[in-house]
């Protein structure tokens, strides 16, 4: 097996889909070491990562973020308003020794969440992975973030979720189907209605389509507002065994070589894989997409040098650090993709491939793109836990591809 060099993706070729219902980072300049993180001219030790106040690990600094994080605590629609949301995010920051000013992630009838980091800008969590540069990067629907905020402010990972808005995915008010605001988060009344998203989520993380009482507790999300800096993905990105969502759609009667065709004909046509052996992350009848590749300790990545998962096994069992959304062409993948199985150790069926990737008839096991879920009981997965149907869904649904 052959690695290549590590293929960076700038953003300047823009990053622009539709849903139904952590590795040694080093900055430019900067050298990285085992599990670290480091910004422009920073350098990474063992175990750093780059935070607020510029520590990038043992001996090294980087630029000074913005935090980003998921409230440890579940709370009604009743927040003492926005100026309460952002005082709790503010005790909660505190409390877990990261401190900072905080804005709360929610709309009102008189105000947008996407108007509330005006000045600030550079994210990232706070175990270091980056989530966006500017405040329109967060808003943009097409694109989303670069990983879900789904990290406490004292590091732990809550996963799946669910999390007030009053939101669409662009960070506007949105009260369609009989939502509001809580009253202006102020009430907890089991009349009142508000929107609310998906934690494990890029794209669906203020919104996933649905409405919840007021009275019913979830989480807030908490984006600091201190610093202005700006935020480059290749400052984050590391070298590593790549996987991408192809850039034509599968015709399910084409088997599992029609899928290989599809990885094959993206790594043809871009430079930067020339050489690499890709194949479909995919299911068969009788066979799992784990058993068409060889286990390895390599780093999983996507095409702009985010880790996915630390290894080949921990891509099949833990849930991902950023989602597997990338393509060759730079715009993100925010929908299904055909797996064919629930997750990526299990057999497909002929149920779930389309009688073994043969036929229009039957369903499908797809998975979201835009999701960091690897199991129950996240609405969303990257892998599995959706079901599309073969007739509607063939050469309008795409595939993973996975170097060898």
């Amino acid at each position: 097996m052959r690695w290549l060099a590590l293929l960076f993706f700038t953003l300047a070729l823009g990053v622009a889909g539709c849903s139904d219902e952590a590795g040694g980072d080093a900055g430019a300049g900067g050298a990285a070491g085992t599990g670290g993180s480091a910004g422009t001219g920073g350098t990474a030790g063992t175990g750093g990562t780059a935070g607020t106040g510029g520590d990038a690990g043992a001996g090294g600094t980087g630029p000074t973020y913005n935090y980003a994080f998921i409230s440890p605590e579940a709370m009604t629609g009743n927040l003492g308003g926005l100026s309460g949301a952002d005082s709790l995010c503010d005790e909660w920051a505190a409390d877990a020794g990261i401190g900072g000013t905080y804005r709360a992630i929610l709309s009102t009838t008189t105000g947008d969440a996407n108007d509330r980091l005006a000045g600030a800008r550079g994210w990232i969590r706070p175990d270091g992975r980056p989530v966006a540069d500017l405040p329109t990067d967060l808003f943009q629907v097409d694109s989303g973030l670069l990983a879900p905020v789904r990290i406490a402010p004292n590091g732990d990972d809550l996963g799946d979720r669910f999390v007030w808005s009053a939101s669409g995915n662009d960070g506007v008010y949105f009260a369609l189907g009989g939502a509001s605001d809580c009253g202006g988060w102020t009430s907890a009344d089991a009349g009142a209605f508000a929107r609310y998203g998906f934690s494990v989520t890029t794209v669906e993380w203020l919104d996933r389509g649905g409405t919840a009482t007021c009275d019913r507790t979830f989480h807030v999300y908490c984006f600091q507002v201190d610093h202005e800096v700006e935020l480059r993905v290749e400052d984050f990105a590391q070298a590593g065994r790549r996987i991408f969502v192809s850039s034509g759609n599968f015709d399910v009667t084409s088997g599992i070589a029609g899928a290989d065709a599809l990885c094959d004909a993206d790594a043809l046509a871009t430079p930067e894989l020339s050489g690499a052996s890709f194949r479909a992350f995919l299911a068969d009848d009788g066979a799992s997409a784990a058993s068409r590749f060889s286990v390895s300790a390599t780093p999983i990545v996507r095409l702009d040098g985010l880790l996915v998962a630390h290894d080949f096994n921990t891509l099949l069992t833990d849930d991902l650090i950023h989602p597997p959304n990338s393509r060759v062409m730079g715009v993100p993948h925010q929908w299904r993709v055909f797996v064919g199985a629930d997750s990526p150790a299990d057999l497909g069926q002929a149920s779930s491939t389309c009688n073994g990737w043969s036929s229009t008839s039957g369903n499908a096991s797809e998975g979201f793109a835009y999701s960091t879920a690897t199991g129950p009981p996240a609405q969303r997965q990257w892998f599995g836990n959706a079901t599309g149907s073969c007739l509607s869904h063939t050469n309008s649904v795409p595939v993973y591809c996975l170097e060898e």
